[in-house]
């Protein structure tokens, strides 16, 4: 039997759509491991018994590995790298993501680290990078809020990062797939596709999908904590929505909880406003990716259980939508 990266080989863009190396749209599930701080409990997680667990049992075709590079230490990487190193030998597709709010000002780390991996990885169709995370805020004076008039001052912002990073990816004659955050917590969408990362011919650079991230208990109008009054809320299909179309997304993070992960009293876990999240937008004609959080144990948005692999309460739900369909790929339209 073909391992998924068999079946699908390299990626690419073309309009709106991932494609396979077979110019069909490809649809690539599964789980993103959490944050690789030794410090906080996720990295007894970053094994390769427990990538070949997901892909056999779960039935991913791509794990997401969040690194958290600092300035000051590596944070892991070694632990990042079995991961990395595990997808490749189970065939199946490996995010790297550069697992910061604040990438912007980790440039030159940044660029030294992403090209440093393009040399290792550009004839390697199992990896992707993804370059920033979830930008949440790019000038101090900025008020801290959603609105698209502050994700437009943010996008401003931080495009000279992600062309440097991407170009740096380009330069070393690697084309995988980049994931470009998008303001307030990759879920302005529509603001990147008004204004693309751009190379130096004025051109949007090839195969760059933009992040969508969402929380179902927090994020759309009929979240529950929105639903319940608890914080702002509600708009964020909007903001995926008028991107839809225009630009490749890839939901790189999405969750069945509150978007703190499920922390204090936020512990609801929201299959109701999951279901149709993925009814609606992940699994509607553009087919969208995605990568649910995360392999760990410790909080309600965890997908398993006491140290086991047995499912959580959130666990059933994102296995739900991970595994029980095969089919992974359409015909262009």
């Amino acid at each position: 039997m073909q391992t998924p990266v068999q079946r699908h080989g390299k990626l690419s863009t073309n309009g709106p759509y991932l494609l396979n190396q077979h110019g069909r749209i490809v649809q690539l599930r599964g789980m993103s491991f959490y944050w690789s701080n030794p410090l906080w409990g996720g990295t007894r997680f970053y094994t390769r018994d427990w990538v070949k667990f997901l892909r056999d049992e779960w039935k991913c075709t791509v794990v997401r590995v969040a690194y958290d590079r600092n300035e000051e230490n590596d944070n892991g990487w070694d632990d990042v790298k079995t991961i990395i190193d595990a997808a490749i030998a189970e065939g199946i597709y490996v995010i790297i993501d550069w697992h910061s709010h604040t990438a912007h000002n980790q440039q030159a780390a940044a660029v030294d680290f992403f090209t440093r991996q393009a040399k290792v990885y550009k004839d390697t169709p199992n990896v992707i990078f993804e370059i920033y995370n979830e930008p949440i805020i790019a000038s101090a004076s900025q008020p801290m809020d959603g609105s698209v008039e502050n994700a437009r001052k943010t996008w401003a912002l931080i495009k000279p990062y992600l062309k440097a990073v991407t170009k740096a990816i380009r330069n070393e004659g690697c084309d995988n797939l980049v994931i470009a955050g998008t303001p307030y917590y990759s879920q302005h969408v529509g603001v990147a596709a008004d204004d693309p990362i751009i190379d130096d011919d004025g051109k949007p650079f090839k195969n760059v999908a933009y992040a969508f991230h969402f929380y179902a208990a927090s994020h759309g109008p009929n979240a529950y904590y929105v639903k319940m009054g608890d914080g702002e809320g509600g708009y964020e299909p909007n903001y995926l929505a008028s991107g839809l179309g225009r630009v490749p997304v890839f939901v790189s993070e999405w969750g069945t909880t509150h978007s703190d992960g499920g922390q204090d009293s936020h512990t609801h876990i929201d299959e109701e406003n999951t279901d149709w999240w993925f009814k609606t937008y992940i699994n509607s004609k553009y087919h969208l990716s995605h990568c649910n959080w995360s392999v760990s144990d410790f909080q309600p948005s965890s997908a398993f259980s006491d140290g086991s692999r047995n499912p959580s309460t959130s666990g059933l739900v994102a296995k739900k939508w991970i595994s029980t369909s095969y089919t992974d790929s359409w015909e262009m339209p």
